[in-house]
């Protein structure tokens, strides 16, 4: 039990920070969102974002709703499963939304043009704050998880 509590805590420290740094990058583009064309200065930062959207999205499907199935000794499944595993415990505010944030995350890992950059970073910061929200809940989850099980240690 000991190694999934270090393992909650590092993944908590992990989405705090990627949290913390795409809110950052967020708030350095928001300036750029208005833009019809991007700049090669401003196409840094925007690259950045996205990726750093991306990075978070990422961690947020691939590993944040594994975790919890595990500490919720839940079954593996598909991520849809494990979508709607979160949603039943109410950890996700919209279901629809994050799928759009998961076709998203695709299309930037796979259909990465540089003529999609406006695109990719228009819709990347449409959907940040749900991401940021989503990731939130789901650190308080984990949170709540591991001082739960502090106290049943010292009980």
């Amino acid at each position: 039990m000991n190694e999934l509590k270090n393992i909650i805590a590092v993944h908590i420290q992990k989405l705090q920070k990627a949290s913390t740094v795409l809110n950052a990058s967020f708030i350095r583009c928001e300036p750029f969102i208005t833009n019809n064309v991007i700049t090669s200065i401003e196409e840094e930062f925007v690259e950045s974002f996205t990726a750093r959207f991306n990075r978070l999205a990422d961690m947020y499907f691939q590993s944040t709703l594994k975790l919890i199935d595990e500490v919720d000794f839940e079954t593996e499944g598909s991520f849809k499963d494990r979508l709607n595993r979160a949603d039943k415990k109410g950890l996700i505010t919209n279901v629809t939304s994050l799928l759009n944030i998961r076709i998203l995350r695709n299309k930037i890992v796979h259909d990465y043009l540089p003529s999609s950059l406006q695109y990719l970073f228009t819709e990347s910061h449409k959907h940040s704050p749900q991401l940021l929200k989503e990731v939130n809940n789901a650190i308080i989850y984990l949170q709540n998880n591991l001082q739960y099980n502090s106290y049943l240690n010292n009980v």
